[in-house]
């Protein structure tokens, strides 16, 4: 056996046969940190003996390392590694260590025909596919052959042999080949002739229950709410999780840390620039910045921002060659979020104009395509007022109606008060948001903006909206302000202020100084909800059924004011926000009617829900939770702890801003 060896390590040594250094043979050490991933392993022995395994994922996904503890893991198959880069991309010298991993198997080193190539390459005869293959056939047992990294074959000489030797496949030898993306050996075919074991990237994405046990074997005990917020930062991108783990050893602030956290946090940024970026073209590099500002990236945006108009097939190609390009279930393109997010810093950096402009392009391409909270957003980021102001007077009521409230007031902050001041109908359109929250100094001083700035002849539409701004701050008491006449039908202003005007009138009623007419207030209320059905607003829907049932219960319709609330609740559920602020009010309703049919249980189960919500709740909705889930606690025998609960409610409300009638039914 000793001069077996020998003749091995002679036969690498010598000339003709290139030097491999032994790291490139050797299987990988794992980090002591290394989380290990059972139910891959598990994936990995489903192969068939006669299945090529393919495990294709971008870089950093953990790809070497998985397959270093499976091979250690699996000790009952001899293992000859291969560690590739770009010195391989030469058949003779890829095939040469090939060679050399198989030689330093303890039951292959004494194998003739393995140590028969490697004798005719110590005398200058380069070793081929060919030759491998037909010295395998003739292995005693079988083998396991990884080729690491094989996305650094490029050159068409080994591809062709490598396509080669997948056909034709030593009957000994299981071949495992691993790299960024897919080898270039038929993968259809093999797929087809259920020759293909594959293992991509959705597979090695750690879930939240691996990145835990990664963080602790790191020394870290992040909470839920953490480790939630990093897992959704990496997407379960390996390297990301292990280079934020390095990064928050040395953190004092966990929370600072993960807000922050991006690719442009150093050792991301230095791992993104080393191991994907500086092997693009230049080229390519610039085509990545300019399509990073936007996601998802749709097919016809990235023609319009490059210019190019095979931008899509480009997409395509850095799909294939990072990885880290992939395609939504729409069919755009979508950049990892780490990378994209150090690309975006990147070209803000060193293209500070470029990165403004390409945000305002985004900006108003979205605009054209009916897309108002994407195009706000990158308006925001060309830092352009007044575009931003353009698109406000566009789209700031629909927002508003449909419930984008949080882009709406981002957007609205951005253009800023000056702006605001000078322009009747944002300042309104910000009133409005400020009344929403019962923030009533703001709405006072929107308003009061608007009348300074008010033009001598208002087009109609906008005086339907100042109309509804004061009717709206008249129901919540804002001193000063003198309701204008009513408009009893709305005029010819489109369908989102219509509705508005509608909703408008019908608070108006809850807050009528001389008492509030129920069938008006209900008709308007119903034109409201009617209008926002049919164009899609969400919150205005959800806010005129929860009024209609609120004023049922004023006038003891029981079963009017739960079919009601019902609705309101079906319509928050159907577009995902139930529980929420949205679906306080009739929650608080339908629990009040589980307290009145006598059933306590329902009653404090329902409240209880509600109140769970992480969203700040409107006064009148939390009072009315915490009022109901009080009595129920009484009912069901904690008289003291429910008097409590509903004492402290009442107290809470306090002088909050609610419509007098509303609060008298309370």
């Amino acid at each position: 056996m000793g001069i077996d060896v020998e003749v091995a390590g002679a036969a690498r040594s010598a000339p003709g046969f290139p030097r491999v250094p032994a790291g490139k043979t050797s299987i990988p050490e794992l980090p002591a940190e290394f989380t290990p991933r059972r139910a891959l392993r598990r994936l990995l022995e489903q192969a068939a003996p006669e299945q090529v395994i393919v495990v294709s994922a971008p870089a950093g996904s953990g790809k070497t390392l998985l397959l270093a503890d499976w091979v250690r893991e699996s000790d009952w198959l001899e293992t000859a590694w291969v560690s590739l880069d770009r010195d391989d991309d030469d058949a003779p010298r890829l095939w040469s260590a090939v060679v050399g991993a198989l030689l330093a198997l303890p039951s292959a080193a004494t194998d003739p025909g393995l140590q028969q190539l490697a004798g005719a390459a110590a005398t200058g005869r380069p070793v081929v596919a060919d030759d491998l293959a037909a010295a395998l056939d003739g292995l005693g047992r079988p083998l396991r052959l990884v080729l690491d990294d094989v996305h650094e074959l490029t050159g068409k000489e080994v591809l062709h042999d490598l396509a080669r030797l997948v056909r034709r496949p030593p009957a000994q030898l299981s071949l495992v080949v691993s790299g960024r993306t897919d080898p270039p050996i038929s993968v259809p075919r093999l797929r087809l002739e259920g020759r293909l074991h594959e293992v991509r990237a959705d597979a090695l994405r750690f879930t939240p229950e691996d990145a835990a046990t990664l963080l602790a074997a790191s020394g870290l005990d992040l909470d839920p709410r953490q480790l939630a917020m990093l897992h959704a930062r990496t997407e379960g991108w390996a390297a990301g999780l292990r280079l934020a783990a390095l990064a928050l050893r040395a953190s004092d602030d966990v929370d600072g840390f993960l807000t922050h956290f991006s690719g442009d946090e150093r050792s991301v940024a230095d791992y993104l620039t080393g191991e994907i970026l500086d092997g693009l073209p230049t080229e390519a590099q610039h085509f990545l910045r300019v399509v990073s500002i936007c996601t998802p990236m749709p097919a016809a945006l990235a023609v319009e921002l490059t210019g190019d108009p095979a931008a899509e097939a480009r997409l395509d190609e850095l799909r294939a060659s990072t990885g880290l390009v992939d395609r939504t279930a729409r069919g755009d393109s979508r950049i990892h979020p780490l990378l994209r997010s150090y690309l975006v810093a990147d070209l803000a950096r060193q293209e500070p104009a470029a990165h403004r402009q390409l945000h305002a392009t985004a900006a108003r391409w979205w605009s054209g395509q009916g897309q108002p909270v994407h195009a706000l957003r990158h308006a925001e980021r060309a830092g352009d007022e007044q575009l931003t102001a353009q698109l406000l007077r566009r789209t700031g009521v629909r927002l508003l109606l449909a419930g984008d409230l949080g882009p709406l007031r981002r957007a609205l902050a951005a253009v800023g008060p000056g702006v605001r001041a000078k322009d009747p109908w944002l300042a309104l359109t910000a009133a409005i948001t400020h009344l929403d929250e019962r923030a009533l100094e703001p709405a006072a001083a929107e308003l009061d903006d608007a009348r300074r700035s008010w033009p001598e002849t208002p087009p109609p539409a906008l005086e339907t909206l100042r109309t509804s701004a004061e009717l709206l701050a008249g129901a919540l008491g804002i001193p000063r302000v003198p309701l204008p006449r009513p408009r009893s039908e709305p005029g010819d202003d489109g369908p989102e202020l219509a509705a508005l005007l509608s909703l408008s009138h019908g608070v108006a009623e809850f807050g009528n100084p001389a008492g509030t007419d129920v069938p008006r207030a209900r008709t308007h209320l119903e034109r409201a909800r009617a209008l926002a059905e049919a164009n899609h607003l969400g919150y205005l829907e959800v806010q005129s059924l929860s009024m209609l049932s609120t004023l049922a219960g004023m006038r003891g319709d029981l079963r009017g004011m739960v079919t009601a609330a019902r609705g309101a609740v079906a319509a928050a559920t159907r577009i995902g926000r139930h529980p929420s602020a949205w679906s306080a009010g009739p929650a608080g309703m339908l629990a009040y009617a589980d307290l009145l049919v006598g059933a306590p249980g329902q009653a404090a189960a329902r409240s209880g829900a509600a109140l769970e919500s992480w969203e700040a709740l409107p006064p009148e909705a939390a009072y009315t939770l915490h009022a109901v889930h009080g009595a129920a606690v009484a009912d069901r025998g904690r008289h003291a702890e429910g008097l409590a609960e509903m004492r402290a409610a009442r107290a809470q409300l306090g002088g909050s801003p609610v419509p007098a009638p509303v609060l008298a039914g309370l």
